[in-house]
């Protein structure tokens, strides 16, 4: 009996075998990936296979398929690689081989409803972004099991490439014939990748890959810039905004502009921690009192927001699909669902607070704004938050106890050094110092006059 032979179909990260014979047909493959994926799109995508010295053949049909099976038993492969890529810029122009001529029109439904509320403005603009020759870097270096023709020159071509199109340096920690090892170069980022040949088929192949970025947001802004619009390019721009940044800062700075404890970041950690704690206190008993004193059913700042969106809103035009779907005509026109709380401009999903055209649909609907509202802007859910309070710490010391009690841990015995305490603080590591030029050596350093140690030139 000879051996199986296996397509490893993949999709994304998810990935499912087929057994390839002689009365496999091509629908009949399809008709499994349609079966296995449930959101992909019949027409809508592509498929390739990969073998030894030809990374890209395209499989579109039984007579491609039936070659494929002939060269697997030929050359004794027992799996292929076969990779499915969507291309939903082309669904609108499909059309199914049975010669039906509503297929195109059942195609088109299926796609525009799978992004009824999305923004497809991006998809149908006869001015979209012009495709680079640079877009198919992105995906150079692309998951776990994947192999280069060309061995580790082919390997080393696709991650400059990668690295470049992403906006970030790696440093190799091995670099041979036979393994290649690289990671980024910030110390606190964790991405990584290893290839090396698997024998005995001879084959580059990636063997581990950590494609996780914690240096900062030039790697996803970048990709995102270039192969993102509409409604997904504003959610990440207002992701990345929001998202703290993790480079070293400066502690001075950080302590004055969060707790205003810039005069007592010199003391001890204890008694750091109790100037903070006290600032914290007074802080919650302030805006305790000040949401006491509110009478607006959300936050102040929130309601006058509220009033300038309904004055902006009153010329546009509300059309009624159902009682959950909204068109709103403004300029451009939109989409609002309410009961998703979604609107096609995707304000409403990044705020999680309605938009002007969310206010137009529910004035429309004679429903409740206070009922599309999230809690976290109500007056009540502030003053919940600052309800409770920090209970205060006291310093009673008993002497008298403590003379007689024998389990005290006395603090160590230790010489004071010489010299004068330090004042000032050792700066982090990766906080910049500003160079100078010394007057009496004329070196460039960051000693001056009074500090230099340089012997001089008789």
């Amino acid at each position: 009996m000879e051996n199986p032979v296996v397509l490893l179909c993949k999709r994304g990260d998810s990935s499912f075998g087929v057994v390839l014979s002689h009365s496999l047909s091509f629908d009949c493959l399809v008709s499994k990936m349609l079966a296995k994926w449930k959101n992909l799109t019949q027409g809508c995508f592509s498929i390739s296979y990969s073998i030894d010295g030809h990374p890209n053949c395209i499989l579109d049909c039984n007579e491609d398929l039936s070659a494929l099976y002939a060269l697997a038993v030929t050359f004794g492969i027992g799996r292929v690689d076969v990779v499915v890529k969507e291309s939903i810029g082309s669904c609108l122009g499909f059309t199914v081989d049975d010669g039906s001529s509503s297929s195109m029109a059942v195609v088109a439904a299926e796609v525009i409803s799978d992004v009824v509320d999305g923004d497809m403005i991006s998809s149908f603009c006869e001015h979209g972004s012009k495709e680079l020759k640079s877009d198919a870097w992105r995906k150079a270096i692309n998951c776990v099991d994947q192999v280069f023709v060309g061995g580790a020159a082919a390997f080393h071509d696709s991650l400059c490439k990668y690295s470049l199109f992403h906006g970030f340096k790696f440093i190799y920690i091995r670099n041979d014939s036979e393994r290649v090892a690289a990671r980024c170069q910030s110390m606190k980022c964790t991405w990584f990748v290893k290839a090396n040949i698997e024998k005995p088929s001879g084959l580059f192949r990636i063997k581990e890959f950590i494609n996780e970025h914690c240096c900062g947001a030039n790697v996803l802004s970048t990709s995102s810039s270039r192969s993102s619009s509409g409604l997904i390019g504003r959610l990440f721009s207002e992701t990345m905004r929001l998202t703290p940044s993790k480079h070293p800062v400066d502690v001075k700075k950080e302590l004055k502009l969060e707790y205003g404890v810039d005069k007592e970041r010199r003391l001890p950690i204890t008694q750091l921690v109790d100037r903070i704690r006290v600032k914290l206190m007074d802080q919650m008993s302030d805006r305790r009192d000040l949401g006491l004193k509110w009478e607006t059913v959300i936050c102040p700042k929130k309601d006058r927001k509220l009033g300038e969106l309904f004055t902006l809103s009153k010329t546009w035009n509300v059309v009624r699909s159902n009682d959950q779907l909204y068109e709103v005509h403004s300029d451009p026109s939109v989409s609002v669902h309410i009961g998703r709380r979604t609107c096609s401009c995707g304000e409403w999903q990044i705020n999680s607070f309605p938009c002007v055209h969310a206010l137009c649909a529910l004035k429309r609907s004679k429903r409740n704004l206070n009922d599309y509202l999230e809690r976290y802007y109500f007056t009540e859910t502030y003053r919940e938050v600052y309800a409770k309070c920090i209970n205060p710490v006291p310093t009673i010391w008993k002497t008298a106890d403590l003379d007689y009690c024998k389990d005290v841990l006395l603090p160590p015995l230790c010489k004071r050094p010489p010299g004068r305490p330090r004042t000032k603080r050792i700066p982090s590591t990766g906080i910049k110092t500003r160079k100078i030029t010394c007057s009496r050596c004329g070196k460039v350093g960051t000693h001056n006059r009074s500090t230099c140690t340089e012997p001089l030139e008789i």
